[in-house]
Order: C-alpha cells, then sequence, then structure tokens
C-alpha cells in the first residue's frame, strides 16, 4: 500500500478537475485491480469530522510524509469517473513517496476500508 496525489477528475465528476486528494492505493489480488481509499486531514478538530470520527466513518492515523494527522475514510474507489480501472501509471496519478506503508498500519486501513475496524466506545463515567 503507498500514497498516492489523484486528481478529483480523475475519480469522480467534479466543478474543480484539477484539485487533489490524497488516497492510499492498494492491489487487491483477488479481484485483480487497484483500489483506492481516501483520506482526509484532520488539522483542525471541526464538528463534522469528529462526529464522523465518533461514528467509525473516519479512522485516525498517522500517515508516513504527511506532518499531521489524517482521517481515513470506510470505503474505496475500484473505478475511475469513466468506468475503467484505476491506472497508477496515469499521469493525473502521482505517488508521495516510493516507500510503501508500514504493514501494521496499512492492514489497519485496510480493515477499516472493508468494514473489519469498530472504533472503541469509552465508557461513560458512574456517577
Amino acid at each position: 500500500m503507498k500514497l498516492y496525489r489523484i486528481e478529483d477528475g480523475y475519480l469522480f465528476k467534479t466543478d474543480q478537475p484539477n484539485g487533489t486528494h490524497t488516497y492510499a492505493v492498494y492491489y487487491d489480488r483477488r479481484r485483480k485491480e487497484y483500489c483506492a481509499i481516501p483520506t482526509t486531514h484532520l488539522y483542525k478538530p471541526d464538528i463534522k469530522r469528529m462526529k464522523q470520527k465518533e461514528s467509525g466513518y473516519l479512522m485516525q492515523a498517522k500517515l508516513p510524509g504527511i506532518a499531521l494527522p489524517s482521517g481515513v475514510k470506510n470505503y474505496a474507489h475500484t473505478t475511475d469517473v469513466n468506468g475503467r480501472k484505476i491506472n497508477v501509471k496515469d499521469p493525473r496519478v502521482r505517488e508521495v513517496s516510493k516507500k510503501h506503508l508500514p504493514k501494521f498500519l496499512s492492514g489497519k486501513i485496510l480493515d477499516h476500508a472493508c468494514g473489519r475496524y469498530t472504533v472503541k466506545k469509552q465508557k461513560k463515567k458512574a456517577r
């Protein structure tokens, strides 16, 4: 699993096709295709992101090469805007770094995207 910067117009229709987002991309050997798991920034605690984190939609992770903590979403893109498989050699798909993510972190991200990750609920204090 590696981090890629992918232009928005490559994966979905948008008003700003040249904007980019960071994705954790891995190759699924069973389906023989690349899957891109979207990430988001968590540099300022806003209400929307914190609710998504509590509900399990986002998982907080510290990704290498990115200075601030990131939120990993719980789904993956497998096709581009035209319905073709994701091609990591496309000029609109750029690597953030040549290194792979650590095995523990990539497994945790993959479990979250596949629905096998659960949020640990904090116990309420008895009064």
